[in-house]
């Protein structure tokens, strides 16, 4: 297979996900994170799998198939994160780790899980110190709205 192939998938999945055609864009997703690929091209897609997943969750009729959808999600987002989805002698790409950390922290806020949401924040500060005042800024956010949330 010619190296060409999985950015292509990766870009078809784009094209569906952009068109809210979900399942298409999660298989093409899923063939370019099973691929060759290197890992960058693997956590973007992995990435893509967790906003076609979000997509989905959106359009779910019954609350816990939504419930399990985001879930998915989110463990599609912290499989780059966590470099779940290394190989052999692969070093993680740390802008996919950012984005990620960044989808799974907005996700875990929306959802209201605090503590993941603060953990995903402080991995941030970490991996994009460039933006470390948005990150603290959020991460204060999620703060404050846990302490509001409880009893």
């Amino acid at each position: 297979m010619s190296n060409l192939v999985p950015p292509a998938w990766g870009l078809i999945g784009n094209c569906y996900l952009q068109t809210r055609q979900y399942d298409q864009a999660l298989d093409s997703y899923r063939n370019v994170v099973k691929s060759e690929a290197d890992i960058a091209y693997r956590s973007e897609a992995q990435v893509g799998v967790g906003l076609a997943l979000e997509g989905k969750a959106r359009e779910a009729k019954a609350a816990a198939e939504r419930a399990s959808l985001v879930r998915e999600a989110q463990k599609a987002y912290l499989s780059v994160v966590t470099g779940g989805l290394l190989r052999t002698n692969e070093v993680s790409h740390v802008f996919w780790i950012a984005k990620a950390a960044a989808e799974g922290a907005r996700l875990a806020k929306q959802e209201q899980w605090w503590d993941e949401a603060a953990s995903l924040y402080l991995r941030l500060i970490e991996v994009a110190p460039q933006s470390q005042e948005v990150w603290k800024a959020r991460l204060e956010d999620v703060h404050k709205l846990k302490e509001q949330s409880l009893p």
